[in-house]
């Protein structure tokens, strides 16, 4: 009984590990969507950047340096030149 019940655990375990790494990936693809956007499709790229600001402590590092790195694009595009100076010198410098 004991073994069956470790089975299901380690079972559950392997699809908490998909499941992480699935939307691990979906993330990725959605961060380069929107990058992608950025130049396309301008206004669709801010509503997504906003998505990933408002959740970025649950993104990975990569992927919150990502975000950061679309932070600065943002503010260089918007012509705030010196925002997107120390933005980008943060982003170097990590």
């Amino acid at each position: 009984m004991q073994w069956c019940a470790a089975a299901i655990l380690a079972g559950c375990l392997c699809l908490q590990a998909v499941d992480a790494a699935s939307s691990h990936a979906d993330t990725d693809a959605l961060l380069k969507q929107t990058r992608d956007l950025q130049v396309t499709d301008h206004r669709r790229s801010l509503q997504l950047l906003a998505q990933f600001n408002r959740r970025i402590a649950s993104l990975t590092p990569e992927q919150q340096w990502h975000v950061r790195f679309m932070n600065a694009w943002e503010a260089q595009y918007a012509s705030h030149y010196k925002k997107a100076e120390a933005l980008y010198k943060d982003v170097i410098a990590h």
